[in-house]
């Protein structure tokens, strides 16, 4: 808009009277002179209505002109007269108007009065009139190309760049209906997770302090994403190949490139030695992407680590271990002789001969099965004996005294015998053993006799006698 402001009549008294539009100005002048003395009222006014200078006028202007009313209130004694309007223009009507169409330098037109009785008698009078002009302007640029952008992909960055002139006071808002104070409004980002797309208005209000004010809406676009469809995630062994199906858009990518038949074709072949995670990135005709992701999951042969071939005596028990580097393994031991379980990776086994143990593993989805063999080699060696002393004083070492010997299939009997000969102990559990009492009663320190007799796994029965000694 382009406003009014006045300061004063020179050496005369002036009384701004009634205010209209952005300013109306009446000045009252007294003359003196040759002119009776009689007071003449003048007014200067604009008209009410608002002046649009977003625009040019029909001249070509930067904007319209703004129409100011020039008024000779009191024409009393004054037969002529004669407006100069400060721009070049002039009139010489007691009632008349001009359009100022453009704003001088320092926002002042000096305007000037002649009025005469006669064409010997003729007084002067000055002012001025102050033209502002307050035009709303900004261009609304890619925040990272700093070109203008009224239609943006998603998600964008916007700058709002002032270029509006006049004002002393600006006012942003966008769709939040939120007003942000400033000369430059604050980038802003927008998105948009729908298809379709949505317009965003952003208006900037300017003022000046005198009151006057300008509008100016814009808008841009956001677009909306291209909708993508794509293959589900996916398990293979490795060696497989597979194909992935992307959908959405006018194109796709495929991030990465690796172990891919192409990038940009919608179905795509692969054989990935390890797992590895796609991207399809589509665009649409508009530049638009949206992206998915798929997860192709590859199965790998398992390792497997087991224990090595031993050597035991007959009889004993020996464990086996398997382990690999992965969960979820199913593990089979065979054959099923002499073994604890088949199923469980650490079986305890006892062989009562030579004995070749295969172990076979498998991953969770059966893709590969690994196999490993253990050899046990049984010796057959045969032996009975007894220590010759024990301590059974309740400190944890050689408490019981028990059968040992290479061999022992079965405890037949075991007895001891005090020195009177009346037998204080029997058993026929290989692994219970004696603790030196007697129906409940702690045995004396003394030399005591026993006899064992063991079958073994030759099926032989052995037998032998001999002294222990108790100690406490």
């Amino acid at each position: 808009m382009i406003e009014i402001w006045h300061a004063s009549w020179w050496g005369f008294n002036i009384i701004p009277t009634v205010l209209l539009g952005c300013i109306v100005v009446y000045w009252l002048l007294t003359i003196a002179g040759a002119v009776s003395p009689d007071s003449i009222n003048i007014d200067v006014e604009t008209d009410s209505g608002d002046v649009d200078v977003d625009g040019s006028s029909g001249g070509g202007a930067p904007f319209h002109g703004i129409l100011v009313f020039f008024n000779l209130a009191d024409t009393l004694n004054v037969n002529s007269l004669n407006w100069n309007f400060g721009d070049g223009a002039g009139s010489a009507s007691y009632s008349t108007s001009h359009v100022y169409d453009y704003v001088p330098a320092g926002n002042n037109f000096f305007v000037s009065l002649v009025y005469c009785s006669e064409p010997s008698c003729c007084l002067t009078a000055q002012d001025t009139v102050g033209v502002y002009e307050v035009i709303a302007g900004f261009d609304i640029l890619d925040a990272v190309t700093q070109l203008p952008d009224t239609a943006h992909c998603p998600p964008a960055v916007l700058l709002f760049s002032n270029t509006s002139t006049g004002g002393t006071n600006w006012q942003w808002s966008y769709d939040d209906g939120i007003f942000y104070n400033g000369y430059e409004a604050a980038p802003q980002p927008f998105d948009n997770s729908t298809e379709q797309p949505y317009i965003v208005t952003v208006t900037q209000i300017i003022t000046h302090d005198i009151g006057c004010s300008d509008t100016l809406s814009k808008q841009f676009v956001i677009y909306g994403k291209p909708a993508v469809t794509l293959s589900n995630d996916t398990l293979i062994c490795r060696g497989a190949s597979l194909n992935l199906y992307a959908g959405g858009g006018s194109s796709v990518l495929w991030q990465p490139g690796t172990n891919l038949s192409d990038t940009v074709s919608y179905i795509v072949s692969l054989q990935p030695d390890s797992s590895i995670c796609y991207h399809a990135v589509v665009t649409d005709s508009i530049g638009c992407r949206n992206s998915d992701s798929v997860i192709v999951w590859v199965q790998q042969v398992p390792s497997l680590s087991h224990s090595n071939d031993t050597i035991i005596i007959i009889g004993e028990y020996v464990q086996l271990c398997a382990v690999s580097d992965q969960g979820n393994i199913s593990f089979v031991w065979s054959p099923d002789e002499y073994i604890s379980c088949t199923g469980c990776p650490c079986p305890l086994a006892r062989p009562l001969e030579d004995i070749t143990y295969q172990i076979a593993i498998q991953d969770s989805m059966k893709c590969f099965t690994v196999y490993g063999t253990v050899f046990i080699q049984v010796e057959e060696s045969y032996s009975l004996d007894l220590p010759v002393v024990f301590t059974p004083n309740g400190d944890g070492a050689n408490d019981r005294v028990y059968v040992r010997g290479w061999g022992i299939k079965q405890l037949l009997e075991f007895s001891i015998y005090n020195r009177w000969g009346e037998r204080v102990y029997y058993s026929d559990d290989l692994y219970e053993g004696w603790d030196g009492t007697f129906k409940g009663k702690a045995q004396d320190m003394d030399t005591y006799t026993y006899y064992v007799e063991v079958l073994t796994f030759a099926n032989r029965i052995m037998s032998k006698k001999g002294n222990i000694t108790l100690l406490r």
